[in-house]
């Protein structure tokens, strides 16, 4: 009961001690403890992230190794000699994971600096202004039964013609009144006279742990810059680094000819990863899908096979077939069996620039794939440049179309669509599809542009924006 009371009382801003100055000091108290709680916690947040970067640099520089070290007996038995790595790339690497290891075991020793210097001393002065808050918590509770008692007693001194009873009773409470007073005056000045020296010296120790934080990421930058500038001194890279265009220049001269190596092996050339842009994250969904309906050549036969089995949703429209009054977008051409000197299936190919491919080899198709790759370069794939990607250069882009005065209309997916054949266009729920060409009626087949691919599409898997 006296516990809900005091909750009441709590809301009616009386005195006594309900002042401006006890109250700038609570406040203050509350602050000074949401600080060293916030620097410890942070304290361990950037501990943490210190230790994770590093290990994660580690783990980087050990694949490295991993994947330029030879595999020992892998060419056993296979008829054939497995290229070794330059030796020059192999010391790299590995002088690269020396390093990370060296500033890996030289931080750890740093890092232990945090838990010493910043969280231990941030803790303890927190736990040492802790049993204060019990004090407060006293204080306020014996404010509450003192404002209690000089109600009743209030009370019981209006009311007119009181008796002998209620006049004994208006005189012990009176003297509890005075009770309460005193206790509440004895409590609130051990209150007021020791609350500013503990607020005091908590708020004396945050400049030091600051400091701490400041020399112990100084340290850390330092060992991690100087093992860095060593290798880099060491293993001939420029130290500091180069601007960032002429990082990505010379990461584009090395990966292009290993890009177009790798995409004249045959698993290569004829999967669906070939045609997809190169792209990562969330961009990678809003790709070009690809059709469904894939070629798989063996010895120069091509075979479709069906495409996956759409996600269950809601019952999809009636797919409307392609009708002698309706448009089948544009003329379907198909891709000549390749010749014997195409490197196909069933024909090994190493790792090397494929001189055998000329420009008889290149294999037709029904137009350029335009997509974006990792740096944003608009890039024309097309099946004869993947077949001949080391017999010339790729032409120049064709000119930008004229702008179209006319307002463009576009229309969502509403279902998954795979094309059945060359000129459909597949799409995915919830693409964006460019309207080239439509019909009066939503039931019939439409022309529509994705992702730079122009095709026929079923307009009633669809709805307009």
């Amino acid at each position: 009961m006296n516990s809900m009371t005091r909750t009441f009382g709590k809301f009616m801003h009386r005195s006594p001690g309900d002042n401006a100055r006890v109250s700038v000091l609570l406040k203050d108290y509350e602050d000074v403890d949401r600080l060293l709680a916030k620097l410890v916690e942070e304290a361990r947040s950037l501990r943490d992230a210190w230790h994770g970067m590093v290990m994660t640099q580690l783990g980087a520089a050990s694949e490295y190794v991993t994947l330029y070290d030879p595999i020992v007996g892998a060419s056993d038995g296979h008829g054939r000699r497995a290229e070794p790595t330059p030796e020059p790339l192999l010391i790299r690497s590995f002088n690269l994971r020396q390093a990370y290891a060296d500033i890996k075991d030289d931080m750890v020793a740093e890092l232990s600096a945090f838990e010493a210097g910043v969280v231990k001393p941030g803790s303890d002065a927190r736990d040492a202004i802790q049993p204060i808050r019990r004090t407060i918590k006293k204080r306020e509770n014996k404010r509450l039964d003192y404002e209690k008692q000089q109600e009743r007693v209030k009370k019981l001194q209006r009311k007119p013609g009181k008796s002998a009873k209620e006049d004994a009773l208006m005189h012990k409470a009176e003297e509890d009144l005075d009770r309460l007073s005193e206790e509440f005056t004895i409590v609130d000045t051990h209150l007021r006279e020791s609350l500013p020296p503990v607020i005091e010296a908590s708020f004396r120790i945050v400049p030091p742990l600051l400091a701490t934080i400041i020399s112990i990421q100084n340290r850390l930058l330092g060992l991690a810059y100087t093992a860095v500038h060593h290798y880099c001194l060491e293993n001939n890279f420029q130290s500091p680094s180069p601007p960032m265009d002429i990082v990505i220049s010379d990461w584009e001269t090395g990966f292009r000819p290993i890009q177009k190596e790798i995409e004249s092996l045959a698993i290569i050339r004829s999967g669906r990863v070939i045609l997809q842009p190169m792209k990562v994250g969330e961009e990678r969904s809003r790709s070009v899908p690809v059709s469904a309906t894939k070629g798989d050549t063996k010895n120069g036969v091509t075979r479709s096979t069906p495409g996956p089995i759409p996600a269950s949703g809601p019952p999809r429209p009636r797919l409307i077939p392609h009708s002698p009054s309706g448009y089948h977008g544009p003329p379907r051409q198909r891709s000549p069996a390749p010749t014997s000197t195409v490197v196909g299936s069933g024909v090994a190919t190493d790792f090397t620039v494929a001189t055998g491919l000329s420009d008889s080899s290149a294999v037709s198709s029904p137009g350029p794939r335009v997509a974006a790759d990792y740096f944003g370069h608009a890039t024309a794939r097309t099946s004869s440049t993947i077949a001949n990607v080391a017999a010339r250069k790729k032409p120049p882009p064709p000119p930008p179309p004229k702008k179209v005065t006319l307002v463009e209309e576009f229309v969502v997916a509403l279902y998954d669509f795979s094309g059945q054949g060359s000129g459909d266009l597949s799409f995915r729920e919830g693409d964006l599809i460019k309207v080239i060409k439509k019909t009066k009626t939503d039931q019939d087949w439409w022309v529509g542009e994705l992702g730079g691919v122009r095709g026929s599409f079923p307009a009633n898997y669809c709805r307009l924006t």
